[in-house]
């Protein structure tokens, strides 16, 4: 993609490193229920880590089928991108959660 103006002008090659930090854990609680979670979370370029970075975090309960497969249930949550410390960053502040009910096949 090329953007330009009469002054400036701007390329660019389609191609982003993000540095992404993966966790899960799991916790069974018998034959045929456990515990997990899953998060993903991507640091913040400036050096505010923990205020700009991004997260994304997944609690959830899981069955296991007689078939091999299974079904969890869980709430998701995704949120971050602003430092309360910068004047006028509130426009960028995000936070979803929601409840997701997946079904996994072998």
């Amino acid at each position: 993609m090329r953007l330009s103006t009469s002054a400036n002008s701007f390329s660019d090659k389609n191609f982003l490193v993000l540095p992404i930090v993966n966790i899960e854990a799991s916790k069974q609680i018998n034959s045929k229920y456990s515990l997990f979670t899953r998060s993903d979370f991507i640091p913040s370029i400036n050096g505010n880590v923990f205020l700009d970075g991004l997260y994304d975090v997944y609690f959830g309960v899981k069955n296991k089928l007689d078939n091999g497969d299974s079904i969890d249930a869980g709430v998701r949550l995704f949120f971050g991108g602003y430092d309360p410390k910068k004047a006028g960053d509130l426009a960028t502040r995000i936070f979803y959660n929601s409840f997701v009910v997946r079904y996994n096949w072998r």
